[in-house]
């Protein structure tokens, strides 16, 4: 009787918080006004034929018959989507596809060939972030993205190993492109991305902590440091924290759980995975984002606010610096930041803890702070970039290293971070902190440029 009450005790804990994120998950998909890129939003004007997702790849990459984001998963293709939509895209085939693989996943030349249970293993996990690859970038009106996911790359670390190594949130995500940065490191490095949105430091700490405990070591992390990951432990930051160290734990514990509690989300409910439950705490980061706006012409995103314009102004770029100076700048993740606050005592520790796993994974960790537009970075007080930049480069050594260089010194412009608007057809918008394809094309090449000037490589020379 005792071993009854114990098993319903725990049964009880363990379903009480996925039925609490089903409520909530409902919640989103009826009320589909409240956040940008979701499918709600993305059944309106503006969308995309499937034949258009293809444009500029061979048509052998799909077969055009998957429509959705959990077809291709259960397909075994991954997604490549038009405004971050889960319905407007195309899947792209995984098995004897080398030249998409080789995009994705650059020096990964197995991949292709590897076996059912291998894919069957990668597609039981959710997709966490999505990364640009060339073949699918060739105009700012047509940005195409692919789906990848943070515990496949567990996966694919686990069996293959990897050269390079790239952690990150978003703005790390979006503004390396792996395949260009295996040809400016020689062709010859397996380069893989662990990303995922808003991944905060402790996921990367544990991320690096676990790939360490595989057979394999990289030679080089690439770790994207943003602003904000400075100053991350409050606000909506500890609810995310737990979610992505579930991502990491859920993964550690696969072998390791009683046979009844070895299901995921995936498993209980096939349509939502964890991407979808961290945007559900997103609802009222947007509601409360909305509150904060300026009264210039922008729409607030997620965590910022975005210049919104017609297509007429993308090439222009004194008209987008001009409309870039009528919006104020706002980012919700540094809202409550003081001149108390640049003392980042905390956030070093922090950010030395992380350090120290990268380097239990790799020869060498690079960390460079993402290059965002004033419109994020000029938010809060003075003082606090300074001394996020001061912070880092302490971090130093020989085996450690750092650059903080700010958006323009990578050439950037305000055409970089143009893209379309996700809800408005025929409207274009900045985002202020991510770049677009050709943004994340130049911030890719200086610092593929600063791996090789940094290990001694001559240009053209693999790792």
């Amino acid at each position: 009787m005792k071993r009854f009450w114990r098993d319903f005790l725990l049964g009880f804990v363990t379903l009480a918080p996925i039925l609490t994120l089903l409520c909530g998950f409902y919640y989103n998909h009826t009320h589909p006004s409240g956040i940008a890129g979701l499918p709600g939003l993305a059944q309106g004007p503006g969308r995309v034929s499937a034949a258009e997702m293809l444009l500029g790849v061979p048509r052998t990459w799909s077969d055009l018959k998957i429509a959705t984001a959990s077809a291709a998963k259960e397909h075994h293709e991954l997604w490549s989507d038009y405004k971050n939509s889960k319905s407007d895209g195309v899947g792209l085939r995984t098995t004897g596809n080398v030249a998409f693989l080789q995009e994705v996943y650059p020096g990964y030349r197995d991949l292709a060939a590897a076996d059912p249970h291998f894919w069957s293993q990668y597609f039981s996990r959710s997709m966490d972030m999505n990364v640009y690859i060339p073949s699918l970038n060739h105009s700012v009106f047509l940005p195409r993205k692919v789906f990848i996911s943070l515990q496949g790359c567990f996966d694919i670390f686990e069996r293959y190993g990897s050269d390079l190594v790239i952690f990150g949130n978003s703005e790390t995500a979006q503004g390396l492109v792996t395949k260009n940065l295996y040809e400016d490191l020689g062709g010859a490095p397996k380069i893989l991305s662990c990303v995922t949105g808003t991944m905060l430091n402790k996921t990367v700490q544990q991320a690096a902590e676990l790939l360490a405990k595989m057979p394999h070591k990289a030679k080089i992390a690439v770790w994207g440091y943003s602003y904000w990951s400075a100053f991350s432990n409050t606000g909506d930051m500890p609810v995310l924290e737990q979610m992505q160290s579930h991502l990491i734990s859920d993964y550690h514990n696969a072998h390791a759980r009683s046979p009844w509690l070895s299901w995921k989300l995936s498993d209980l409910f096939g349509h939502l995975d964890w991407s979808d439950v961290i945007k559900l705490n997103y609802r009222e980061m947007r509601q409360r984002d909305a509150q904060n706006s300026a009264s210039a012409p922008i729409v607030p995103s997620v965590m910022t606010q975005e210049v919104v314009f017609s297509t007429g102004a993308v090439g222009n770029e004194k008209q987008l610096v001009k409309l870039a100076a009528n919006v104020k700048p706002f980012y919700l993740a540094l809202k409550n930041l003081r001149d108390s606050d640049c003392n980042l005592s905390e956030a070093a520790e922090e950010l030395n803890q992380t350090i120290a796993a990268l380097l239990k994974v790799s020869e060498k960790v690079f960390i460079y702070l993402t290059p965002t537009t004033p419109l994020q970075t000029t938010y809060g007080p003075q003082c606090f970039r300074k001394a996020v930049k001061m912070m880092l480069q302490k971090a130093a050594g020989s085996r450690v290293f750092v650059r903080t260089l700010d958006w323009t010194d990578y050439g950037l412009t305000w055409s970089d971070y143009v893209t379309p608007h996700p809800e408005k057809a025929g409207l274009m918008q900045i985002n202020s902190n991510h770049t677009n394809y050709f943004g994340a094309a130049k911030v890719t090449a200086a610092v593929g440029r600063w791996i090789k000037d940094s290990l001694g490589k001559a240009k053209g020379k693999p790792l």
